[in-house]
Order: C-alpha cells, then sequence, then structure tokens
C-alpha cells in the first residue's frame, strides 16, 4: 500500500535517478560559442561540436530582437535551410534498446520561410535506428516552437561499437532547432522519475522539486527535465495532471 505525502520535505537532499539514462550532448542548445545579436553562420565542427553532413545551408544563429522568432532556451539556437546538420555521440548504440530523442523545432513568422516540414534522426555509425519526419502541417505554426519527440528501438542484430549520432534537417524553407536532448532505456513510464519501476511517493517528492523550478532550462532543473511529462519544456499544472495518472496507477506497465 502507498501512502500520500501531505508536504514535502528535506527535498535539498533528493537524488536524481532519471527513468532511463540521459546521454550526453555536446552544445546541445547551440550556445556556444556565442556569436553576435541578429548574425548566423554554418557550423564549423571544431568550435560548435555539430557539423554540417550534407549541403551547406545549415548553422547556428542568434535571433536577439532583430528577427521574428526568438529561443526558446537560452539566446542562440540552429537553423537548416534544407542543408543537414549532424553530430556524432561519444555514446555507442546498443541493440534492442529503446533512444528517446527529443528537440524543440521552431517556424519563423516570416514571407521567406513557408512551413515546409522537418526531420530528426538518430543513427548507428551507417545505420539509420528511426526517424521523425514531419510535414508542412505537423511542424508548429508561425512565429512558434514545440518539442518534438521520436521514439525508436534499435535492431536486434545492430553491428556493436557504432556511435550514435544525431542528424536534423528542413524538409525545404527555414526550420529552426533548439535543447536536443537523448535518453536511453524504457520510456513507456515518465512518471517514474526515479527508474524503480513504480510510481510512488519518492517520484513524487521529486516531481514537486522540479514543480518548484518550474523552467527546464533553470540550471537547479535536474539534467534532462525528466519531470517535464509533457516535453514542452515547462514543470507545470499539465505535466502534474499526467503524474497523477501514473501515481494512481502505481506499477509501470
Amino acid at each position: 500500500m502507498k501512502s500520500r505525502y501531505v508536504s514535502c520535505v528535506a527535498l535539498a537532499t533528493c537524488t536524481l535517478s532519471a527513468f532511463g539514462q540521459v546521454i550526453p550532448i555536446g552544445n546541445p542548445g547551440f550556445e556556444s560559442p556565442a556569436i553576435t545579436n541578429c548574425n548566423f553562420r554554418g557550423f564549423v565542427a571544431a568550435t560548435d561540436v555539430w557539423a554540417i553532413d550534407l549541403g551547406g545551408n545549415v548553422g547556428m544563429w542568434r535571433p536577439s530582437t532583430c528577427w521574428d522568432l526568438s529561443a526558446p532556451q537560452g539566446a542562440q539556437v540552429a537553423y537548416s535551410n534544407g542543408g543537414i546538420g549532424m553530430q556524432t555521440l561519444s555514446t555507442k548504440a546498443l541493440a534492442s534498446t529503446v533512444y528517446t530523442l527529443s528537440a524543440f523545432i521552431g517556424t519563423r513568422n516570416h514571407p521567406c520561410c513557408n512551413p515546409t516540414g522537418a526531420s530528426l534522426e538518430l543513427w548507428a555509425g551507417p545505420t539509420k535506428i528511426g526517424s521523425l519526419d514531419l510535414n508542412a502541417s505537423q511542424v508548429p505554426p508561425r512565429g512558434t516552437w514545440q518539442r518534438k519527440t521520436l521514439v525508436v528501438t534499435s535492431p536486434v542484430g545492430l553491428t556493436p561499437n557504432q556511435n550514435l549520432i544525431i542528424r536534423f534537417k528542413s524538409l525545404g524553407t527555414q526550420q529552426d532547432f533548439d535543447d536536443f536532448s537523448l535518453v536511453m532505456g524504457d520510456s513507456s513510464c515518465p512518471a517514474d522519475i526515479n527508474g524503480d519501476g513504480q510510481v510512488d511517493d519518492s517520484d513524487f517528492v521529486l516531481f514537486v522539486a522540479a514543480y518548484n523550478i518550474l523552467l527546464c532550462t533553470d540550471p537547479a532543473m535536474p539534467a534532462g527535465c525528466p519531470s517535464d511529462l509533457n516535453g514542452d519544456g515547462f514543470v507545470d499544472d499539465e505535466d502534474f495532471t499526467a503524474f497523477v495518472v501514473g501515481y494512481n496507477a502505481l506499477l509501470c506497465p
């Protein structure tokens, strides 16, 4: 029988073990190196960690107040005008493993950039594990961002010792990208924040701590922002509603 907390105490002593393993991504929000306001440039792999995989029209930019789209996280974002951006991670891919790749995707509110679609891809060396392909009606409306998520299971016979690779692109005119994250492990029970197979009071303590912080971009928020159950960049009432569903069920599927 699980009990319910009336209040949470000693939150500072809580430690996080997410429902999956957070895989490190270099420069996930495109904040380094800082470029001047209102400017953009193609990726330089030596400094940006991200690289141009195909086509030259992909890189990073700093919209500031000069453009029609603000960054959802930090000050800088990535853009693609059809070119493919990529990063080869230091983590090796595992066979028969669930991976959850997510990022903010944005659409400029400008005549230059009619929404045409975008793609997020996860690879293991030369093998594509999976992709999320969004058409023009599925990308965010003009002037807005939405977090989009790809959940995929790597094949049983995956060649071992292959590095994971993230790729992203626009399918036509400009789409923008920010705040990439990648988690390895079961994502079927996101309210199980501490990864012990059930949603109980220990998860509630962790959730409340994140709820009080609110913003996933706050430095105080645990890495990966696992309490952001709907992936919108905040830990708020919508996430609490989703958490209660898992809490009432107790056991993960």
